[in-house]
This record gives structure tokens, sequence and C-alpha cells, in this order.
């Protein structure tokens, strides 16, 4: 997958958010947590430019041998990353309820989505 590709995706996917976000309000406040969704925006994209680099060098260096090995390292890491982002904003800005999950679990679907995309596109690419 081209650089500029994956930066399609990547605002495609920040877009969805935000517009999935102001949906939902309609429904649930979130207002509130707007800052919280562009936080969580800013932490996916950025766990999604180290995959894709990381993807990247792995298909050159050894022709995707080591690319599951990525693969399962980016679900461990975004995983475990992901609680301590959520855990470090309520101790630090904590919510008046458990509304601010909505936007931060949203995000992290649609991300997820792209990842998934991406990353098979990777590995297909170079086969």
């Amino acid at each position: 997958m081209s650089i500029s590709d994956f930066i399609k995706l990547l605002l495609g996917a920040a877009l969805l958010s935000v517009v999935s976000f102001f949906l939902i309000n309609v429904f649930v406040e979130l207002a509130g947590y707007f800052p919280f969704l562009m936080m969580s925006i800013i932490f996916f994209t950025l766990l999604a430019v180290v995959a894709y680099i990381f993807g990247e060098l792995s298909i050159r260096r050894s022709g995707g041998a080591g690319y599951i090995g990525l693969v399962i390292a980016n679900v461990f890491l975004k995983l475990v990353g992901s609680f301590v982002f959520v855990a470090l904003y309520a101790k630090y800005n904590p919510p008046p309820n458990r509304n601010f999950l909505i936007p931060f679990l949203v995000t992290y679907l649609v991300y997820t989505a792209v990842e998934t995309y991406f990353m098979s596109q990777q590995a297909r690419g170079r086969k």
C-alpha cells in the first residue's frame, strides 16, 4: 500500500470517527468529551503510523516472514496501550459518567478496521 493511500485511509478514519461522534451525540450527550475524542484519534493515528512503518520494514527486510509477529505485537500493544490511555485520562480528568468511553470505543473500532485493511493490503502486496 502506498503512503498516499495510507494517509487517505487515516484521514477517512478520523473523519468517520468525528462524524460518528456527532451522530451518537444526538442520542447520548457526548459534547463534553470532544477533546477526548481528538486525543483518541491522535493516539490511534500514531499507533497506525507505527504499525505501517514497521510493516513496511518487516516486509522489506524479511520478505514478510516476520509480518505475523508484527500483527500479533500490534494487537497486544494496541490493547494494552488503550487500557493505559483510558486509565490515565480517567485519573487526570475524572469523567462524571462512563459515556466518555463511547467516543473512544467507536474510534477504536474504526481504527481497528483501518489497520486490518491496510495490514492485509501490505501482506498481499508483497507476496
